[in-house]
């Protein structure tokens, strides 16, 4: 897994980069991992944020890393001539980016405008992104699972596309979706008892093969975990003695090919789900296998992050049926 962190304190910016590589996956990916993340943000904050001081510091922090990785990786590979001359030719871009930007935040600096003077002022902000690979789907699941449970306001949920039961497939989910499933049914229990919850979300966009859709979810629709999820939820809100402390909205619809499974909790916390088929050897013959392949997790207290994708959930709305059971 490999994760950067951008911590905003005040006028006090600080980068924090961790990364351990999957086993025999050489340094060079590490580094350029690191390298096309540091490309990315500069071209973000340059064309989106105008270079503002919080900004710049972190990138030049992030830029301190990645060449402060790139000799260790020279010296472990120095025999190839050809990667050590193409690696130097990488660093030089770099610390000719990092002198530019270097220059772009003493000016800024040096700005006495209100404009920075209030990012001088601004309270303290987090940004995170992990990436997680198909060996640790499962630990992403016990992050999403956490963060579910400490919720305040809403969970929205773009849920992956599953084969239906009438189709060969063998679904590949890791062992903690179960708990990660039971965290949003013990969220709704407890904002159902807490007297101080006035309004809590709870939305889930389900995406299926099988037609035709109607208000009725139909078993072979979605795996068993996901058909006994939606009839706990609904078994726990016919037990509310307050209506309206829970919006919870099932609905259904065609796959959506070119985007990922989406998690949003709160304003701050997303998760994003690559899941693929693919063929495997099992027992003497080639199986189907859909399993989750990857997850990115981005943690963002300015909101942005969430109210994009929380967007992105309301559009697929169109075209979706509304569930209000679930077959017996």
């Amino acid at each position: 897994m490999y994760s950067l962190s951008i911590y905003s304190l005040g006028s006090r910016p600080t980068v924090r980069c961790r990364g351990r590589a999957a086993s025999g996956a050489p340094l060079s990916f590490a580094v350029g991992q690191l390298h096309s993340t540091a490309r990315k943000l500069l071209l973000f904050s340059a064309e989106g944020l105008r270079m503002s001081p919080e900004v710049i510091a972190a990138l030049i922090g992030l830029i301190g890393v990645i060449i402060g990785a790139i000799p260790t990786y020279l010296f472990m590979r120095q025999k190839n001539s050809a990667e050590v001359e193409k690696l130097k030719a990488e660093t030089d871009k770099i610390k000719a980016a990092a002198e530019r930007i270097r220059a772009e935040f003493a000016r800024n600096q040096n700005l006495g405008t209100a404009e920075a003077r209030s990012t001088s002022l601004e309270t303290s902000s987090f940004i995170g992104l992990s990436a997680y690979g198909e060996d640790e789907v499962a630990e992403a699941f016990v992050k999403a699972a956490e963060r579910i449970r400490e919720a305040k306001n809403r969970v929205l949920i773009l849920a992956g596309t599953m084969p239906p039961r009438t189709i060969p497939v063998q679904p590949r989910m890791p062992a903690t979706r179960s708990n990660y499933l039971k965290a949003i049914e013990e969220v709704l229990k407890e904002r159902l008892i807490d007297r101080k919850t006035h309004f809590f979300v709870y939305k889930r966009i389900l995406q299926s093969l099988s037609l035709p859709f109607s208000e009725t979810l139909r078993v072979e629709q979605v795996d068993e975990d996901m058909v006994a999820h939606c009839r706990n939820v609904f078994a726990i809100l016919s037990l509310a003695t307050e209506p309206g402390k829970i919006d919870f909205e099932l609905r259904i619809r065609a796959p959506s090919p070119s985007c990922p499974a989406i998690l949003v909790v709160d304003d701050d916390f997303v998760s994003l789900l690559i899941i693929s088929e693919h063929q495997e050897l099992q027992g003497g013959r080639m199986v189907n296998v859909v399993p989750v392949r990857s997850v990115i997790t981005i943690e963002d207290t300015s909101g942005k992050t969430a109210n994009h994708y929380a967007r992105l959930i309301d559009n697929l709305t169109n075209g979706s049926t509304k569930i209000n059971a679930v077959e017996a």
